[in-house]
């Protein structure tokens, strides 16, 4: 595509992009084929052209790290993008490193002079639309061919030629009392510098610096370090924070905490109505902290990082892992409705159920094996959310059948010795019961 290119849509006849579709049946992931990409010197050695290799985005182009500067004054923002955007070329992982708004590109700029437009009833408004006509053209007649409608663009000409840099004081704006009246009469025109585009967020004038992240950067680690590395560049008049991924985790991360704390009360109180009890479900709810642990593990094992996609991972092992602890305190609380005591229930039920705990872990396990090992397309993507599930299963498993067993007896003690505190307060003696198996 030649004319435009990059994040910022940049567009010119010094612009162009090209799109590279992966084969399916490739062994390599995309951030592989990146990665060689980058380290090839071919493209640096190309006279005055600047090369920036990225992955497509899903959500659009959205890079890693984004740092936005805010403010009125163009001048003092393009200082502040320029200090920042030297501070990230300096932070180990960063590399392609780019500003919005790039100052230099020539331009002729006309400047109205009111005191001598207004007595001539001329605004300014007036001037630079009729200066836009002359010089860009005006498209607003059409030439119809049957059905077929071409725009016809009409502008100014001189000597058979359109209108050149030299031509724009001689421009005729307006008539009035029958003397024309030119440009030069009411602007001055300047050669000058100005930028190649002016973007705005909440009516204010922002320059983003962004960068790509290095093969086996994360974009959590590059923010912080960037955070770190701008944290005195807060020139008057200009506010600095961040977007891309780090604005995206910042909005998600309410959600998600608050999707996880709904998924977990509303489990406490399915189990609380199913064991009639406020005990039990506590041991039963000890699996949700090894799940976690065991998902961070899972990430950190295989090189992927915590993003919104592995959170979705955390939200899922909410209603996956406890199933091996019900099944265990299940088949402990029966026992004891059988008349066994606590200790041989316990110590019965983990053998027991051992067998459907393993089937039934393994089988989400080898479930999500697929999507873990990046089969398919896009499975880049889905890959964190897998190995967040498999680790988690995993390492809960393992410490299921230690931790919730010791966990159940240590709170049966404690609801006993509750009980019985009760118990000596109404001036009665206490009646055993086992909670969650009935009266």
């Amino acid at each position: 595509n030649v004319g435009t290119a990059g994040q910022f849509a940049e567009t010119g006849p010094q612009f162009a992009s090209l799109l590279v579709r992966l084969r399916e049946d490739r062994r390599r992931r995309d951030t592989d084929v990146l990665a060689q990409l980058q380290s090839d010197p071919e493209a640096s050695r190309i006279p005055g052209a600047r090369v920036v290799y990225g992955t497509a985005q899903v959500a659009g182009p959205v890079r890693p790290v984004e740092v936005l500067v805010r403010g009125d004054d163009l001048s003092a923002l393009t200082r502040a993008a320029d200090q920042i955007a030297q501070r990230l070329e300096q932070i180990p992982g960063l590399r392609d490193v780019q500003v919005s708004v790039r100052i230099g590109r020539p331009e002729f700029q006309v400047r109205a002079d009111r005191d001598r437009a207004a007595p001539l009833g001329l605004t300014t408004a007036q001037v630079a639309a009729l200066l836009r006509n002359a010089v860009e053209g005006n498209t607003d007649v059409r030439f119809r061919a049957g059905e077929e409608e071409v725009p016809l663009r009409v502008r100014m000409v001189r000597n058979g030629r359109p209108l050149q840099p030299a031509d724009l004081p001689d421009v005729l704006v307006a008539t009035v009392g029958g003397r024309p009246v030119f440009l030069r009469d009411v602007a001055q025109v300047e050669p000058a510098s100005g930028p190649t585009q002016i973007d705005r967020w909440n009516r204010e004038r922002v320059i983003t610096i962004s960068a790509n992240l290095e093969p086996g950067a994360f974009a959590g680690n590059a923010n912080q370090l960037a955070a770190r590395a701008i944290a005195d560049i807060r020139p008057p008049g200009v506010s600095v924070e961040f977007g891309g991924q780090a604005r995206q985790i910042v909005e998600a991360g309410g959600t998600f905490l608050f999707a996880l704390a709904l998924g977990v009360v509303l489990v406490y109180i399915l189990l609380a109505a199913l064991f009639e009890s406020t005990f039990t479900p506590l041991s039963i709810m000890l699996a949700l902290p090894l799940a976690w642990v065991g998902g961070v593990l899972g990430l950190l094992a295989t090189g992927k990082s915590l993003s919104l996609v592995s959170a979705i991972g955390f939200i899922l092992l909410t209603g996956l892992v406890m199933k091996n602890s019900i099944l265990l305190v299940d088949y402990t609380n029966t026992l004891r409705a059988r008349g066994l005591d606590r200790t041989a229930a316990v110590l019965q039920a983990g053998p027991t159920r051992l067998r459907p705990v393993l089937m039934t872990t393994l089988s989400v396990v080898l479930g999500s094996l697929p999507v873990a090992l990046e089969f398919g397309k896009g499975s880049e993507l889905r890959s964190p959310l897998a190995w967040a599930v498999i680790g988690g299963l995993t390492w809960s498993t393992l410490l299921t059948l230690v931790v919730i067993p010791v966990t159940y007896t240590l709170l049966d003690d404690l609801r006993s010795w509750v009980r019985g505190r009760q118990a000596v307060g109404r001036g009665v003696a206490a009646s055993p019961r086992i909670e969650g198996v009935g009266r």
